[in-house]
């Protein structure tokens, strides 16, 4: 029987599993995210880590992003050692997972920067291909401006969520299996390819869960008023809200996206 026509299980099933290791572990898992994140919660609140619309990024902004890069990313490596060994039934401390994962950075911050590139430089491509173009066909019919200005803006968005969808899981393939950022995309895209009705699945599902957890505090924006300043009350009581249900939820989406794709190996 071919590989693309080996069934994954449905979406509720993948998340229940994820859930259920990752309430096996909740603690380590939710310390592991607090360790990473909490410092940035704690800098985000002095004023040079807030950038207003009319404000040019100075040196200290500009170190301050790049050291929330890292932290991140080192976080999320760390988070997705321990859950690979959660799922495996192998032990670990916190300090070896946060040790190992010091192991994959410099390849985990490759990766990034090569989608940001690859996406970034086709974005530009299209911007310049509208720049040239546009002017053109204005010239000879306004009508075919606009059609070929709304053509390419859909290109766009659709080559770019096809593409990310099957790039999401990237970031476990190069940690899992410790790929340089262009074999960690190409393995990502051929585990997901013949299962992203599967895939679209999981993720809408977590984001569903999210917006439910995340629901008193788009309410609370709502009565209390939007554009408020990042040292407002609403923000500070937002930010500890989230910081908190994000305990569970990164740890727990984490989870589903380490079982979803070993059940893809599986089926490869």
């Amino acid at each position: 029987m071919p590989n693309q026509a080996i069934a994954v299980e449905r979406p509720t099933i993948i998340l229940k599993q994820a859930w259920a290791f990752c309430r096996k572990d909740l603690k380590k898992l939710g310390l592991i995210y607090l360790i990473f994140n909490l410092p940035l919660v704690i800098i985000s609140f002095f004023p040079v880590a807030n950038i207003s619309s009319d404000q040019k990024l100075n040196f200290a902004q500009i170190l301050g992003f790049i050291f929330s890069v890292i932290v991140n990313s080192w976080g999320h490596i760390t988070l997705l050692l321990s859950a690979h060994k959660v799922t495996g039934d192998a032990g670990y401390s916190i300090g070896q997972s946060i040790k190992e994962a010091k192991n994959f950075l410099l390849k985990y911050l490759a990766l990034i920067l090569s989608v940001a590139l690859i996406v970034s430089g086709f974005i530009i491509l299209a911007g310049v291909s509208a720049t040239i173009m546009l002017p053109f066909l204005l010239k000879i019919n306004r009508i075919l401006s606009i059609v070929f200005g709304s053509f390419l803006l859909i290109t766009v968005i659709v080559l770019l969520v096809f593409y990310i969808l099957r790039w999401s899981l990237s970031a476990l393939t190069c940690v899992f299996e410790n790929l340089q950022p262009i074999a960690a995309l190409k393995l990502s895209f051929s585990l997901i390819n013949q299962h992203i009705n599967t895939v679209v699945g999981v993720y809408g599902l977590i984001i569903l869960i999210y917006i439910a957890g995340l629901f008193p505090v788009m309410l609370m924006g709502i009565w209390g008023g939007l554009g408020q300043s990042s040292n407002s009350p609403f923000n500070l009581v937002a930010t500890i809200y989230t910081t908190f249900i994000n305990i569970v939820f990164v740890p727990f989406w984490t989870m589903a996206t380490v079982v979803l794709y070993k059940k893809l190996k599986e089926v490869l």
